[in-house]
């Protein structure tokens, strides 16, 4: 059985280039945070 963290977890993520680029040529420019709720495992 997996067990996820306990309490919330906030993990920050932000895409940058390389050989791809952003604003709108490759990809759209994007940031935010992913939230995991208690316990949670996906």
């Amino acid at each position: 059985m997996l067990s996820g963290g306990r309490g919330i977890v906030q993990l920050p993520y932000q895409t940058i280039e390389a050989t791809a680029r952003g604003g709108l040529k490759d990809f759209e420019d994007a940031c935010g945070y992913l939230e995991f709720q208690d316990d949670q495992t996906e």
